[in-house]
């Protein structure tokens, strides 16, 4: 379980606040921006046409906020102090932002199984940087956190074989035709990658070439 305010992780607060800035914006409908097609269909190493899903206004917050008290231990606070600082908030919004966020981190992971799987990549990650160096930054330690993580997904690995779902109109967009589980699993890692600011390979030359 992700702490509230601890280990929230940085990523989870800045989505949280691009969010609600984009909620202050507008509370219109809107629709997901358009992916890089070039380079999802570079990734996928064939044909790619986009599947867009509409998303609903986004409920304004309600005047109708309950205050509260909480005591905190010192170094819980001074830590929230130094951060809120950094995020040009006041401690009380900062604590409130670390809440939200944590309540969107369970909401995202959809069941207990999803949730206990993210903290324990997020373990992994953790605890591969000391020995390894980030997993991002170095690749040996990125060959041992990838081992990690499909570790922890064989363990949960469903018996029989893969069947391919019959009349769904959604599972055969991912697939087609002739599609296996690994075409539709690059289809969401690509969306899932765009979602969150992940450069695709055809995007990062392009931005090496400038």
């Amino acid at each position: 379980m992700v702490s509230h305010f601890g280990i929230t992780s940085q990523s989870g607060i800045e989505r949280l606040r691009m969010a609600r800035a984009r909620r202050r914006k507008s509370d219109q409908a809107s629709e997901a921006p358009p992916p890089d097609i070039e380079a999802m269909r570079e990734f996928l190493g064939g044909s790619y046409t986009p599947v867009r899903f509409r998303v609903g206004p986004l409920k304004a917050r309600s005047d109708n906020d309950a205050q509260t008290s909480l005591r905190l231990p010192r170094p819980m606070y001074d830590a929230l102090t130094k951060t809120a600082d950094a995020h040009g908030l006041g401690i009380g919004e900062e604590i409130r932002l670390r809440l939200e966020t944590s309540f969107v981190y369970e909401a995202q992971a959809g069941d207990e199984e999803t949730r206990r799987l993210l903290g324990a990549i997020e373990t992994i990650a953790r605890n591969v940087e000391p020995p390894f160096g980030a997993w991002h930054q170095n690749r040996f330690s990125f060959d041992v956190f990838r081992a990690a993580v499909l570790a922890l997904l064989d363990l949960q690995r469903p018996a029989g074989e893969p069947v391919r779902p019959a009349e769904n109109e959604i599972a055969d967009l991912y697939l087609g035709e002739d599609g296996t589980p690994e075409t539709a699993g690059r289809m969401l890692a690509g969306g899932a990658a765009t979602a969150a600011g992940i450069p695709l390979p055809g995007q990062r030359r392009r931005e090496e070439r400038r």
